[in-house]
């Protein structure tokens, strides 16, 4: 069954729908966070990794303030209106910027996705997070898109079984989301991994705001590409990356902007000054619009027993950055160390860490 979506694919990716994006305005949240002795973001320090929520002797969901609150397995998150929103596995988890309380949205445990409030719901293995115009959020849900309101109300909007097709919401057929964005506009854009895991087929699908799911590119025409995650600019310009980086014109040409820089995960940021923000190899980096890459945090993981650390952002071991975003001049991006499966036979549990952009 996985190899007749290649012949689909090709069939169905000669007709190219464009980005439509308009120009969007970044968010820009007011809430200052609540760190103890750090009580505005004027008074972090800048190029400092500080860890903002959870802890690391705490693996499991559970609800509390800063280092009493724990987290399963963090992805993506998002700000607005001063709270985080993190996917946690297989839940919407909302940490209030000004004190770090944690709390959680909507899911609970189970894979079965299923619409409702709060832990009525129930989604099947969300990759990605986004903020609509609308103010609700929305969810890369495996094989379905699905919008989450601020008061955790989980409906599908699109996507029903597995499979590649094009068509109404309804009826559309996903096969493994890796990522998303949301235009201003409110079109949503997808990576969609049609092959599964039999064979890494990456294009990119659109839904319109009318509705209607259709494929928007294959990627490059000369050679196979590797994406899982999606970016916007400022200027609507859309990026994607994972074995490397691709801009997507508004014509729909794709172009390279980085050959052979691995991306983490949801690890990709467009900032206001043309650059972009990626994680790559257990740090955070930065990539010009010309293409040149610089270390913006951490360094290549030394212990891979240790915890998540704090620490001068050019020597602290992050280990595994994943999704981020930035709110009032401060970046906030989730960290979950691997499995150890050597002695100790230990796994610490995911935090967020926070680092202030210099002024």
């Amino acid at each position: 069954m996985k190899k007749l979506y290649v012949v689909v694919l090709a069939a169905l990716c000669m007709t190219v729908t464009f980005f439509s994006c308009e120009k969007e305005t970044p968010g820009v949240g007011q809430a200052k966070p609540g760190l103890a002795d750090l009580i505005s973001p004027a008074a972090l320090k800048p190029n400092y990794v500080y860890t903002f929520a959870g802890n690391p002797d705490k693996f499991d969901y559970e609800d509390g303030i800063g280092d009493q609150a724990g987290f399963f397995y963090l992805k993506h998150l998002v700000a607005d209106d001063g709270y985080l929103y993190a996917i946690d596995y297989e839940r919407i988890r909302k940490i209030k910027i000004s004190d770090r309380t944690v709390t959680t949205l909507a899911g609970s445990s189970g894979y079965d996705p299923k619409d409702g409030q709060g832990d009525q719901a129930a989604f099947q293995h969300p990759s990605l997070i986004a903020l609509g115009p609308d103010g609700n959020f929305y969810v890369a849900d495996y094989r379905q898109i699905r919008k989450v309101t601020k008061a955790g109300m989980v409906t599908t909007i699109a996507g029903s079984t597995e499979g590649y097709q094009d068509g109404p919401a309804k009826t559309a057929k996903f096969t493994v989301l890796q990522s998303m964005v949301v235009c201003k506009d409110g079109t949503i854009y997808v990576i969609d991994n049609v092959g599964g895991s039999d064979d890494d087929i990456f294009i990119i699908r659109k839904l319109s705001r009318s509705g209607i799911v259709s494929t928007v590119t294959s990627g490059p025409s000369d050679t196979p590409w590797v994406v899982h995650s999606l970016a916007l600019g400022p200027d609507g310009t859309a990026y994607a990356a994972g074995t490397g980086i691709y801009k997507i014109s508004p014509t729909g040409k794709v172009s390279m902007v980085k050959k052979d820089i691995p991306v983490s995960g949801n690890g990709l940021l467009a900032l206001d000054d043309g650059s972009l923000l990626i994680a790559s190899n257990n740090q955070l980096k930065k990539v010009s619009a010309a293409g040149d890459v610089s270390v913006f945090a951490g360094i290549p993981v030394t212990d891979i027993n240790a915890k998540p650390a704090e620490g001068p952002a050019d020597s602290v071991d992050l280990h595994s950055p994943y999704g981020f975003t930035i709110d009032n001049k401060i970046l906030y991006f989730s960290v979950h160390p691997g499995f150890h499966l050597e002695p100790p036979y230990t796994q610490y549990g995911n935090v967020i860490q926070m680092i202030a952009f210099p002024d």
